[in-house]
């Protein structure tokens, strides 16, 4: 994965983030968001802009309801 950063990151650096993946676009009632653990494998300047590349080491889904979320990490 590529991410454009405010400041730039060391390789190596664990890091999470969070990616959601609309209902519409899985066919499934609700969204689902994936809680994602990883680690920097690259970091360079595009352009004047941070960017860093990512691992995924670790993974868990999570179902997002209308006022909650149901975890399943």
């Amino acid at each position: 994965m590529l991410f454009h950063t405010k400041s730039m990151l060391s390789v190596g650096t664990v890091i999470r983030f969070r990616i959601v993946l609309p209902a519409s676009v899985l066919g499934t009632d609700t969204d689902v968001q994936v809680n994602c653990t990883g680690r920097v494998v690259r970091s360079l300047d595009e352009k004047g802009k941070n960017a860093v590349a990512a691992v995924i080491d670790e993974y868990c889904f999570d179902r997002i309801l209308s006022a909650s979320l149901a975890t399943s990490c």
